[in-house]
């Protein structure tokens, strides 16, 4: 977007205001995922889900990651693929599992990343039928909350030791084991890391 564009801008709406160039957006995005290839690069909906910004990456056939079942349900109505959408349960209200049920049933891709048992449990005794991606804490110790910036020790997933429970659990349900998610994030005090 050009300098005489944006002044213009300026003058049509009231301050502040926010702009997205869209253009710009699928520009880097395309060359992001280019250049990530080898992986698969989600863009993180919570950041900023305006309905012109979903569409636009809809376009571009984009994996989504949700911070709930709402977000989801906010992508998937502006044309998101549920195939393309991981939504991050952590400690979800009943409400959020009849919603993810609900998603699972119109198409069982969706995937849900779960940071612990109980929560599993839960949404599988629900009639969740999609996949199910399970969050876990790496090896190095984090126990002491001081290693910690902001946030709870929950959301880094649950130990390893559950993560065979949990794959047990998932051995009669409708639900698919699809991998693993596991967090890091920009909360860890990096002089921690290498205990």
């Amino acid at each position: 977007m050009d300098e005489k564009k944006l002044k213009s801008l300026v003058n049509e709406f009231e301050t502040p205001f926010y702009v997205i160039d869209l253009d710009m957006v699928r520009k880097r995005y395309e060359k992001l995922v280019k250049s990530l290839s080898f992986i698969s690069v989600r863009y993180a909906s919570k950041s900023n889900f305006d309905p012109q910004l979903i569409n636009t990456l809809n376009d571009l056939d984009t994996e989504y990651t949700t911070g709930s079942s709402q977000e989801a349900a906010i992508c998937y109505n502006l044309g998101a693929d549920l195939d393309n959408i991981q939504v991050t349960a952590v400690s979800p209200k009943q409400s959020s599992i009849r919603q993810l049920v609900k998603m699972s049933e119109i198409n069982n891709n969706i995937s849900v990343s779960i940071n612990d048992r109980q929560t599993l449990k839960r949404l599988l005794q629900s009639g969740y039928k999609g996949d199910v991606v399970l969050r876990f804490k790496p090896k190095y110790d984090l126990q002491d909350t001081s290693n910690y910036t902001d946030g709870s020790r929950m959301k880094f997933g649950m130990k390893e030791a559950r993560i065979e429970d949990c794959l047990n659990l998932m051995n009669n349900a409708d639900a698919s084991f699809k991998g693993f998610h596991s967090h890091l994030g920009g909360t860890v005090h990096p002089s921690n890391i290498d205990k």
